[in-house]
């Protein structure tokens, strides 16, 4: 499956979970990029918050692999975030800063990061993380195989599809030089490389003897009680419980027993003791039309009401229009994809538009399964996709698909929208990459290629117990100013 369908399936996914600018580097050969020092209050000016104890709301299956902090599961990633660390984080303004990797340096061809692993790094049992340990990690993630949103992000690091579909044990373009040294070889330039790689998912871990994970982040397991222990012990949170509350994770919060909560899709919030507030996912829902004649695909689109669309998805908040600057009449007919499950709604009221249009639609039902064939195989013309992003607008848009491949939404001249694609991975300065981030999407919109119709999100409950717990953009949580509330 080409990357289309990863983006498909992480909406499945999402039904049933709980869901800047860069360092500056110069023009020499072998450049590294600039420790960001971190600020705090000047000694005397305040005193830590006494330590507390965080309750976070679960499912049951929630799951403590950093590999399944996709997209779709804020939980997941929320829980990925406090046991693992990357080699890079992310700070307020979503600038790659330093984490496990203290620094690093890029060559002048942009073909070769070199991350320097800070020193005396431990895991959460006390044993040292070395360079190794990070390819393994690393490794371990791609071999979940074509079908893994997170196992597809990185394929521009040499040889990392080949480990991805089982054709080599491992990636060639991942090399451990010495102890505290890992060099990553790409296919061809990406500037967003840090960004990715401060995705929750591919924080460091790796299996025990007793298979259990290594932890490398901010909090590890006590393995006896299964709370999460503050590696710092001037931390504002000191302890963190998962709460596996048997009716839920908003009964929880009902009974006063957690501090935070994802709502499940459609599920009321009246009578929480809790603030609500939304969360967007890195998901965003588009149709695709696939026709060879630009005219067919525009007249399709342009029949779609997306705002009315919008509403027939739960968690879905819809995008305004941005309709072609090209209008064009529709044709006498369509097949339309209609797949069964959670898009079959939305693909019945595609359906009810085109036919009032004045459209003969052939609807395609297909199962979850068969549609994601049909798609492979280039046989839908029309239908609806979820792009999973990564870590932010550019991985969300350039990860759709394979410039040229069955499951394409780049069109028939693919290859000049490749270039631009391959211009703003390449893009140094973050500015002028969302401003050709821009034209890419308006491209595809003007070509009838693709029609934007909204973001996911979820909603989030907050208990009144603690005060100034929030979250970062990309929807981890933020502990830094968390204290008992006078709200208890």
């Amino acid at each position: 499956m080409r990357r289309a369908l990863l983006a498909f399936l992480a909406f499945l996914l999402l039904t049933s979970a709980c869901a800047g600018e860069r360092p500056a580097l110069d023009e020499s050969a072998a450049r590294e990029v600039e420790q960001i020092a971190t600020t705090g209050p000047a000694s005397g000016e305040s005193t830590a918050a006494e330590p507390v104890t965080l309750r976070l709301a679960v499912p049951a299956d929630v799951s403590l692999d950093p590999a399944d902090a996709g997209a779709a599961s804020l939980t997941n990633r929320v829980v990925a975030d406090l046991l693992y660390e990357g080699l890079t984080s992310l700070d307020g303004d979503a600038r790659p800063q330093p984490a496990l990797a203290d620094r690093w340096f890029v060559s002048d061809d942009r073909l070769l990061w070199t991350f320097v692993l800070s020193p005396g790094i431990v895991d959460g049992a006390g044993d040292p993380i070395t360079a190794r340990d990070v390819k393994a990690s690393l490794e371990r993630v791609a071999r979940r195989g074509p079908a893994d949103q997170a196992a597809t992000a990185l394929t521009v690091i040499a040889g990392w599809s080949d480990l991805t579909t089982g054709d080599a044990g491992g990636v060639a373009g991942l090399s451990a030089t010495d102890h505290s040294t890992l060099v990553v070889r790409l296919d061809s330039p990406y500037e967003l490389l840090p960004e990715v790689l401060a995705a929750p998912a591919f924080g460091v871990t790796g299996e025990r003897d007793d298979g259990s994970l290594r932890t490398s982040g901010a909090y590890g397991i006590d393995t006896e009680s299964g709370v999460f222990e503050a590696v710092d012990p001037d931390a504002a949170v000191a302890r963190i419980e998962l709460v596996r509350a048997a009716e839920g994770p908003s009964a929880a919060m009902a009974d006063g027993d957690a501090d935070w909560a994802v709502l499940a899709s459609g599920e009321g919030a009246g009578g929480l003791p809790a603030d609500i507030v939304r969360q967007p996912l890195e998901l965003t829902l588009a149709m695709v039309a696939r026709s060879p004649l630009t005219e067919t695909r525009l007249g399709l689109l342009g029949a779609l009401e997306p705002l009315l669309l919008a509403t027939e998805v739960d968690g879905l908040i819809a995008r305004p229009s941005v309709g072609s600057a090209a209008a064009t009449a529709v044709p006498d007919a369509a097949l339309v994809e209609v797949v069964t499950g959670p898009l079959g709604r939305l693909t019945d009221a595609v359906v009810e538009q085109l036919e009032a249009a004045g459209v003969a639609v052939v609807p395609v039902e297909s199962d979850e399964a068969a549609f994601a064939d049909r798609v492979a195989s280039g046989d839908a013309l029309l239908f609806p996709i979820v792009i999973a992003g990564g870590t932010g607008p550019a991985s969300a848009l350039l990860r759709v698909a394979v410039p040229g491949a069955s499951d394409d939404v780049f069109g028939p001249d693919s290859e000049a929208r490749a270039e631009l694609a391959a211009a703003v991975v390449a893009e140094l300065d973050i500015e002028q990459r969302d401003l050709l981030i821009d034209a890419l999407e308006r491209s595809l919109i003007d070509d009838g290629l693709l029609l934007p119709i909204g973001q996911f999100e979820v909603r989030v409950a907050l208990g009144h117990r603690l005060d100034g717990l929030r979250h970062r953009a990309d929807g981890t949580l933020d502990l830094t100013d968390v204290q008992l509330s006078e709200r208890q």
